[in-house]
């Protein structure tokens, strides 16, 4: 059985108006006024349209950020605890000598975990919490090595100051402090 040219064209003017009358019929959902027909169907029609046509106006003016967000750690070994250290200030002076590496985006992820940190604690993201813990052990671990007993984590954020203001020295208030229990390092 041999399939003719002219079948070919007619399958793919049928798959195409069944595609072209599927995107209408979407759009046309998400587009009416609310009735019950459009409201059966919002999820379908929300989940086609917006992962496809949805505008993410902030690559063209993106949202400047509001707050410097620090995680600091201290360890505790046999001798007691050390002082608290930023773990981005390692990452901040070696993304300076190399800026093509892996670090700033080692550097963003260090942000976004020190952030997460910040909210409140049904808002956290558990498994950023973990991370947060096993960087914390890792840091420590290579600081002072295998004697390292317990650790624990405190998450800074400071407002960004405004540009007439960027020389003055922050007020104390202006800092907001979260510290989280001690764990154990294994």
């Amino acid at each position: 059985m041999r399939i003719k040219v002219q079948e070919i064209k007619y399958f793919f003017l049928f798959a195409g108006g069944l595609v072209c009358g599927f995107h209408a019929l979407m759009t046309l959902l998400l587009l009416l006024p609310p009735n019950p027909f459009s409201q059966q169907f919002k999820g379908v029609t929300g989940a086609y349209v917006k992962s496809f046509f949805a505008q993410d106006w902030r690559l063209f003016a993106p949202e400047p950020p509001t707050k410097n967000f620090y995680l600091w750690h201290r360890c505790r070994t046999q001798e007691g605890w050390s002082g608290w250290q930023d773990m981005g200030e390692q990452l901040r002076r070696q993304m300076t000598g190399n800026p093509f590496s892996y670090r700033p985006k080692l550097y963003l992820f260090y942000g976004s975990m020190a952030g997460n940190l910040t909210l409140a604690p049904d808002k956290r993201n558990p498994r950023l919490v973990r991370l947060a813990d096993k960087f914390v052990s890792v840091a420590c671990v290579s600081q002072f090595g295998p004697s390292v007993l317990a650790a624990q984590i405190r998450s800074v954020w400071r407002p960004i100051p405004s540009y007439e203001s960027r020389f003055q020295e922050a007020a104390p208030e202006s800092t907001h402090v979260v510290e989280y229990p001690v764990f154990a390092v294994k």
